[in-house]
């Protein structure tokens, strides 16, 4: 069973690959450590400057969820979608420069279940080294989290009347995800 945690995850991640399924763009695990030379700077602020020069060097705007861990010295696992490649070998360079720490990892992911991988394996509660999970605004859209507990709010309040199961909950959050997607591609 998982904890509210895990399931806060899980569903933010879940939604923003959902996302990714609809409008056809691959989601991208990237993995950014942090050598004990960083160890005194700041991962999260350090990874926003890195996502700011991709944007200045690739012109990609990174929709992205992300994990912190406090694994060694500290990581972020983040998810991202992009169908423009983003070399390793410069992101090292640039993670080298921004954090002290040359390490970086990166894989495109087939799987639409890495949403799952990410919480079990980075979330988790059996002596896990979680600190803190936060997404970009484009990773669903502004406000989502919101909707979400609108949904919930509705469904607690509907499910014995209308006999409703969560599947339904699901059903009706993905068609909102859809909606959110279209408009967002009308606005282009």
């Amino acid at each position: 069973m998982w904890s509210k945690k895990q399931k806060r995850a899980y569903h933010r991640a879940k939604s923003g690959v959902r996302v990714s399924d609809i409008i056809k763009v691959p989601i991208k695990h990237l993995v950014l450590t942090t050598s004990p030379a960083g160890q005194d700077l700041n991962l999260s602020n350090d990874f926003q400057v890195l996502r700011k020069r991709i944007q200045r060097k690739f012109n990609v705007l990174l929709a992205y969820f992300k994990v912190e861990t406090n694994e060694g010295y500290g990581v972020l696992h983040v998810l991202y979608r992009s169908k423009q490649y983003l070399p390793q070998a410069w992101l090292s360079n640039q993670w080298s420069d921004i954090h002290k720490s040359p390490y970086v990892y990166i894989k495109e992911v087939p799987d639409t279940d890495i949403a799952r991988y990410v919480v079990t394996q980075y979330v988790s509660d059996q002596g896990s080294s979680y600190q803190r999970c936060s997404w970009s605004q484009s990773w669903v859209c502004r406000g989502f989290v919101q909707s979400w507990k609108r949904h919930l709010r509705w469904f607690n309040q509907w499910k014995l009347k209308l006999n409703l199961t969560f599947i339904d909950l699901l059903n009706k959050w993905n068609l909102w995800i859809q909606n959110q997607v279209i408009k967002q591609i009308t606005l282009f």
